[in-house]
C-alpha cells in the first residue's frame, strides 16, 4: 500500500499546475481505462521534435530537466521521457498512482547492438494491479517483458532517478548492460 501512495505523490517535475488541471479535465472519462485511453490519444496528437538527435548540446540543456507544465508551455515533446513525464502528471491528477520507468530493449541487452536502445515507460496502478504503459505508442501490458523491455530504474520523476543528462544516462545504461 505504501508503494501505491508514494507513486501518487507529486514532485517538482510533476506538479499539478492550472494548465495540467485544465488539460486533465478535458481528458476525463467514466473509468480509469477510459482516462488512460484519452491521455494516450491526446499524447499521440502532440508536436514532437527530434531535438536529442538534431542538436545534442541544446537537448542536454532541457533533457529531463523540464517539468510537465514547462513541456506543455514550450509546446513540444522531445521524446519518450517527455511523454512519460506528462502522462504521469496527468494520471496522478486523476488519482492514478504512476511510476516513471527507465527501460532497455531486451534485444539490445541480449544481442549486442552497438547503439543503446533505451526507452521510458509508465507503470500505472489500475484494476488493483500495476500495468505497464508505453505512452508514446499506446501499448499496455502486464509486464515489461510483454512489451519486450527490461526495467533499469524506476522513480516518480527523472531527478529522483538521477538520470537527467544524456551522457550520464548512456553511461548508466552501458554499466547496466555490463553488469547483467
Amino acid at each position: 500500500m505504501n508503494d501505491i501512495l508514494y507513486f501518487l505523490k507529486h514532485t517538482k517535475q510533476t506538479e499539478i499546475s492550472d494548465e495540467i488541471k485544465k488539460l486533465g479535465k478535458s481528458l476525463k472519462g467514466p473509468n480509469e481505462l477510459s482516462i488512460v485511453y484519452n491521455v494516450v490519444d491526446w499524447l499521440k496528437k502532440q508536436k514532437f521534435t527530434d531535438l536529442p538527435h538534431k542538436d545534442r548540446e541544446a537537448a542536454n540543456k532541457i533533457f529531463r530537466k523540464r517539468s510537465a507544465d514547462k513541456i506543455l508551455q514550450d509546446g513540444f515533446f522531445t521524446g519518450c521521457s517527455d511523454y512519460a513525464l506528462v502522462a504521469a502528471t496527468i494520471f496522478r491528477f486523476f488519482g492514478i498512482p504512476t511510476k516513471i520507468s527507465q527501460v532497455v530493449s531486451s534485444d539490445w541487452l541480449n544481442n549486442e547492438p552497438s547503439k543503446i536502445v533505451g526507452h521510458v515507460l509508465n507503470e500505472i496502478y489500475i484494476f488493483d494491479q500495476w500495468l505497464v504503459l508505453d505512452p508514446l505508442k499506446g501499448s499496455l501490458g502486464f509486464s515489461y517483458s510483454s512489451l519486450n523491455f527490461i526495467l533499469v530504474k524506476v522513480g516518480r520523476d527523472f531527478k529522483e532517478m538521477e538520470l537527467v543528462e544524456l551522457d550520464k544516462l548512456n553511461a548508466y545504461l552501458d554499466d547496466f548492460k555490463k553488469n547483467q
